[in-house]
């Protein structure tokens, strides 16, 4: 079933340098069974959990701009892996049984928001019939063929997608082919996930710059290469060389054989040079130095690419220079699209959390029912780990790295294994924000458990964090004569079983109270790292429970 999402643009969106894509429709592409997302005119920052598609998406937006896979024509990358495993097997398992079934296609489709200069790409061959400019990329069975593939299906079993009688279909949606110059954007694609030490590093930095060059520039630059090229051949040492090779004709071959610089297309001034950075190859400094400066050039470039699509900028990033990075990113969102896949809740938080889509196979979930003032509350503070919350299979909010440690050891205790284990996310929020994660919680309706201190005023501590959402579940004692977790433990147990937990010999349980209230973190690395069972409180319970 297709999920679909509703727009919500940015404020600050301007003047393009390139058409926006208002919508994104998936189908068959490896993950991907079917999805249809719409974006942010500016900034869009997805998050999931691995394998969850992000990437995938990235690369079928990329691949309806370009037609490219890995840096070549699609058309040469076809194989039995780009299809979606779950409509392989469908197809399999109804031909293997003597059925009809349809040949399994990949389509991948780009709605731009509408724009008079899009006219050529105006029509309504797209999936939903809509009178829309666009471009559709299918990888499909060629009719040429279809006598072969018939034959092919009544010979054997079918285990794969037979690629080897597919053709890929690049048309606008007024079904006309797409011709590359004519496209009403670019993409760039960066990854900085694999950034690689070696030619492939410098020749994705070399497209970046080459896509901002003229006619003239290229035409100038191919000359002086040629130049370059024709200086070399007539060198002392190139001339000494080739004399002795000449001397050796017949030995070798019964040509005559010098050496010179390739002076075919492939030996162009791109493919000879390398870029430098002081003075050293742009693939020899750092991996960090690397990632940034593509994205750096990607985000700068003027007459380049309109999509920017990044796959997690946090990659080899300090926070200082990953902080400039995302300014680099909120300061081009007026003249650019960016498509941004992140793990890091410091990514998240900087570049805006309202602008969030939580995506699974094709399924998300936007985040921009928070209040404003929710979402200026984490650009302003980015390093709360909201994305803890985001992905995990339920929460659990506490006051203080004290109150964390003895809920890690209270739900180990009651279910064998620590939180993490089970994908529960303790995590230490401070009480002034508990209401900020409250709000997300309720938005992306995972269940959380919030735990606190009643301070003394049960009623009030109450009505400080009170929510309708069903999701939301309050943990406060009602024992306004025990205000925080260490009197409860007190409470809950014996002078004895307290002693035994934290080592020491206190005398009365005034003594543990007093000592405790006044080294609440020690206490809770005692009882946490303790083998002496304890008993909890029945709102650490609570908290702890399924």
């Amino acid at each position: 079933m297709t999920t679909e999402l509703s727009a919500v643009d940015n404020a600050d969106a301007g003047p393009s340098s390139g058409p926006r894509i208002e919508k994104v429709v998936v189908q068959n592409y490896r993950c991907l069974r079917s999805g249809a997302i719409t974006l942010n005119s500016g900034l869009n920052i997805i998050v999931g959990d691995n394998e969850a598609g992000k990437s995938t998406l990235l690369e079928a937006i990329h691949l309806a701009l370009t037609c490219q896979l890995n840096g070549r024509s699609l058309r040469s990358q076809i194989h039995p892996h780009l299809f979606n495993e779950d409509a392989v097997a469908e197809f399999c398992a109804k031909v293997n049984a003597g059925q009809t079934a349809p040949a399994p296609e990949i389509l991948i489709e780009v709605y731009f928001a509408s724009n008079d200069e899009l006219a050529r790409f105006r029509g309504t061959n797209n999936s939903e019939r809509r009178d829309s400019p666009g471009l559709r990329l299918a990888i499909k069975l060629d009719e040429e063929f279809g006598d072969e593939y018939a034959a092919h299906l009544d010979r054997r079993e079918i285990a794969a997608v037979p690629v080897e009688f597919y053709t890929v279909e690049w048309m606008t949606f007024a079904n006309e082919p797409v011709h590359p110059r004519r496209l009403p954007t670019k993409s760039r694609l960066i990854d900085t996930t694999t950034v690689i030490a070696e030619r492939g590093t410098s020749r994705h930095l070399l497209d970046v710059v080459d896509d901002d060059l003229d006619g003239s520039h290229r035409s100038e630059l191919a000359l002086a290469y040629r130049l370059l090229k024709s200086e070399f051949s007539k060198h002392d040492a190139v001339a000494a060389l080739n004399k002795v090779l000449a001397d050796r004709t017949g030995a070798i071959s019964d040509r005559s054989i010098t050496i010179s610089l390739d002076t075919t297309a492939t030996g162009s001034w791109q493919n000879a040079v390398v870029p430098m950075l002081d003075d050293v190859p742009f693939s020899l400094i750092g991996k960090g130095e690397q990632a940034a400066l593509k994205l750096r050039l990607a985000v700068d470039a003027a007459s380049s690419a309109g999509v920017i699509l990044v796959e997690e900028p946090e990659n080899h990033q300090s926070h200082p220079r990953l902080s400039r990075l995302l300014d680099g990113f909120r300061a081009s969102n007026a003249c650019k699209q960016f498509v941004v896949t992140t793990h890091s809740s410091f990514v998240v938080n900087k570049l805006g959390i309202s602008e969030v889509l939580l995506f699974h196979r094709g399924r998300a979930l936007r985040l921009s029912d928070l209040d404003k003032d929710t979402g200026r509350y984490f650009m302003k503070l980015p390093g709360h780990d909201t994305l803890r919350l985001i992905l995990a299979r339920r929460a659990i909010l506490v006051e203080g790295p004290s109150d964390e440690l003895v809920v890690q050891r209270a739900y180990r205790d009651t279910h064998g294994k620590m939180p993490l284990d089970a994908g529960v996310e303790v995590i230490s929020v401070g009480a002034l924000a508990f209401k900020r994660f409250i709000a997300i919680g309720k938005v992306v309706k995972k269940a959380v458990a919030v735990v606190t201190d009643n301070d003394g005023d049960p009623a009030a501590a109450r009505k400080r964090y009170a929510t309708d959402a069903l999701n939301i579940k309050l943990c406060v004692s009602d024992e306004a004569t025990l205000p925080s977790l260490e009197q409860q433990l007190v409470a809950s147990n014996s002078l004895e079983t307290i002693n035994a937990a934290l080592g020491k010999d206190f005398a009365t349980t005034e003594d543990a109270r007093v000592w405790m209230t006044a080294n609440k973190t020690e206490v809770a690395l005692r009882i946490f790292e303790s083998a002496t069972a304890i008993s909890y409180p029945q709102y650490i319970r609570d908290a702890v429970d399924e």
